[in-house]
């Protein structure tokens, strides 16, 4: 017998909400007045509608560009296809090599849903040879993959080597002398004919070039032999020389750099005298200067100087036919002041191309009596380390050094020689500097005052701040 079923009713606010009984369980029913209308459907994942989005899609991402001579261009092209439904738009371009160029307008970085675009990369394999492997990295908007690597590839053979690759150095050469170093340009292995159609010096270079075949055991190959020019103008020489080159009817440009110094009559070295690494002290010798003739012509040294601080002396080189080379010792005079200097040694001479000679020199002239520190800070932090400070005072010549007083202006500081130290070091002298006394809180400065028996610097003061906190 079916059991019989009952249901309560209860308006609320205009809905009528039946809750039939049923077994003891409760069952709703929600009923909507006309007027409310229909409510939406909760949405599923399934009735989502995905945003539109750019995808990439490149066939192949390796292209192999296959067998290159050495200085051959060659060009990869990728093909890249845009299979979403929204603009894809290349936003940045990489290549992992000086030697690959890859370029893309700005017009044709943006590719519509459906396009494609063909990208361009150029490998240069000039000074490249062997296996090659090159990288090209495009940035987009494919949230997918927003970096796709391209790669290309090649196989560079050889075609000839040529020493120095880089740069000839004639280093010093008269007007109208041949430099003893050339450049060598051989086939390498495998290849046979080699020969130079051109040799192109800029305009207005002092130098002529000759070419000829390399000697035994490898006279397959070229030289290239160099001189200067008779009204070649003193100074240095930096010029790039431009050569065409054939090698089994292959044709190559070349491009090699020719350094060196034009000189007349003499030479000198160094070019620079360089001594403020250290401190000099009076009547210490600097490194000497030589001059010599570039050949066997000789010549007379009619006066020579370098400013107020400096003697000068030279003397002829033993080692020199005569009259073909001098040495220039510089010494620091006694009454020299203490601190940094720059000056110049000018030589006089008898060369028509280079009366005057003129080399740079620098130094530091080293004090009588050398502080160490040159500012003594004291801390009363409430530790021994900071109220005492080590002295160091040292003459410049390793002569002795003799002290007659020592005091300082505020009588809370103390200085006391180091007396063991003494009977070790002639030319040192060791002091404990010590806050002893009581000062207000605050910043306070001091003058710490040593005689000395050292002529010149009889009296030494050393500054003392202190800092007493609060």
């Amino acid at each position: 017998m079916a059991k019989r079923r009952s249901f309560r009713a209860r308006r609320i606010s205009g809905l009528t909400l039946r809750l039939p009984l049923l077994a003891g369980v409760v069952v709703g029913t929600l009923v909507l007045p006309e007027a409310f209308g229909q409510l939406p459907p909760v949405p599923g994942a399934g009735d989502r509608t995905a945003e539109p989005e750019p995808k990439l899609v490149v066939a192949e991402r390796i292209f192999d560009l296959g067998a290159l001579i050495e200085g051959d261009k060659a060009v990869a092209t990728w093909r890249i296809e845009n299979h979403g439904d929204a603009d894809l738009v290349v936003e940045q371009l990489k290549a992992g090599c000086g030697c690959t160029a890859v370029k893309l307008h700005d017009d044709d970085r943006t590719i519509k849903p459906g396009g494609q675009l063909d990208l361009d990369a150029e490998f240069d394999s000039r000074g490249r040879r062997g296996s090659q492997r090159k990288n090209i990295s495009v940035y987009t908007n494919d949230p997918s993959e927003p970096k796709l690597k391209l790669e290309l590839t090649a196989q560079v053979s050889a075609l000839y080597d040529i020493t120095p690759m880089r740069a000839l150095s004639l280093r010093m050469l008269r007007r109208g002398e041949t430099g003893a170093k050339a450049i060598e340009i051989r086939p390498v292995t495998g290849r046979k004919v080699l020969d130079i159609l051109s040799v192109d010096i800029p305009p207005g270079v002092p130098l002529t070039v000759r070419v000829e075949d390399t000697e035994a055991p490898r006279a397959d190959g070229k030289r290239l032999l160099f001189t200067i020019g008779e009204d070649a103008p003193l100074g240095t020489l930096d010029t790039l020389v431009q050569l065409v080159i054939t090698v089994d009817g292959v044709q190559r440009n070349q491009e090699v750099r020719v350094r060196g110094e034009v000189v007349a009559d003499l030479i000198w070295l160094p070019k620079l005298v360089d001594v403020t690494r250290v401190v000099s002290a009076r009547g210490n010798k600097l490194a000497p200067v030589t001059i010599k003739s570039t050949d066997t012509a000789t010549f007379e040294v009619n006066d020579a100087s370098a400013g107020p601080l400096l003697d000068v002396e030279f003397k002829p080189i033993k080692t020199a036919s005569p009259n073909t080379g001098y040495q220039f010792i510089m010494k620091i005079r006694e009454d020299a002041p203490a601190g940094p200097f720059a000056t110049y040694l000018e030589v006089s001479t008898s060369s028509f191309d280079q009366p005057l000679i003129r080399v740079p020199v620098f130094g530091h002239v080293a004090p009588l009596v050398s502080i160490e520190p040159p500012v003594i800070l004291l801390v009363k932090n409430g530790t021994q380390v900071g109220v005492q400070r080590r002295l160091k005072l040292q003459t410049s010549t390793q002569t002795h050094l003799g002290i007659t007083g020592i005091t300082c202006s505020i009588g809370a500081v103390t200085a006391e020689l180091d007396h063991a130290a003494n009977d070790r070091y002639q030319h040192l002298r060791f002091f404990d500097v010590r806050l002893t006394g009581d000062l207000p809180a605050g910043a306070h400065e001091a003058v710490l005052t040593v005689s000395t028996n050292v002529a010149g610097a009889e009296r030494i003061d050393v500054p003392v701040r202190i800092d007493v906190p609060k």
